[in-house]
């Protein structure tokens, strides 16, 4: 198996969307509250499309609550592109929380992106989406928004 990228969204107070490409054919979402992801919970398995896309939809989550993810893919978890993400708080409870939003990430002569020049599967390799990470975990954002390029 190889997991070639992984994404979430589409957070709700108790559910998520991992969408994942892979190389296997039977995939599952492994989840947990702890980053060792020890007493996960899976969710799937699905088969991918022809294109190697896994879809998976978690729900039953915990309002407010970080969760830990990886991507198992015929029976083999990958230990290289580990997730996180935080649902939204509960309909009507005050919360603070923050939201960040960027957008142009590249494809400049420094930060030229990897992959063909005009390809859907090219992606952006600026440094600064390690910034955001980074600072997105630090400081638990709720979300971050990429208004795309």
């Amino acid at each position: 198996m190889t997991l070639v990228n992984v994404w979430c969204g589409a957070t709700t107070p108790d559910s998520v969307r991992v969408v994942a490409k892979v190389t296997g054919s039977s995939t599952r979402l492994v989840v947990a509250t702890h980053a060792a992801l020890t007493s996960p919970t899976f969710y799937g398995p699905v088969t991918h499309t022809a294109h190697g896309i896994a879809a998976l939809t978690e729900t039953g989550l915990a309002a407010h609550t970080r969760y830990y993810y990886a991507i198992e893919d015929d029976s083999v978890r990958d230990e290289t592109y580990p997730g996180q993400f935080l649902t939204h708080p509960a309909p009507g409870s005050l919360s603070t929380f923050t939201i960040a939003m960027a957008t142009c990430g590249g494809l400049n002569p420094l930060y030229p992106g990897e992959g063909a020049v005009v390809n859907p599967t090219r992606m952006t390799n600026h440094p600064v989406f390690s910034s955001i990470r980074n600072r997105a975990i630090a400081e638990g954002w709720l979300q971050f928004i990429h208004g795309g390029d």
